[in-house]
């Protein structure tokens, strides 16, 4: 739906339903980050080369079974 030009309620139900949109993604997001309910950690990007060759050997290495 596309409010432009359209009255005030028609913005206001426009904006509810994007946030409401917004909500349940990062819901979602949320649980697949942290499906064992913990709290996730974010680690800072590579800043260094040293860093970023590290952290490439890390995607390059197989993964382990969970």
């Amino acid at each position: 739906m596309d409010p432009i030009g359209a009255p005030t309620e028609v913005w206001d139900e426009f904006e509810r339903n994007a946030v409401e949109a917004v909500e349940g993604i990062v819901h979602h997001a949320v649980r697949l980050l942290r499906p064992s309910g913990q709290t996730a950690r974010i680690d800072p990007p590579p800043q260094t080369r040293r860093e970023w060759r590290a952290a490439r050997t890390l995607l390059d290495s197989p993964q382990t079974p969970r």
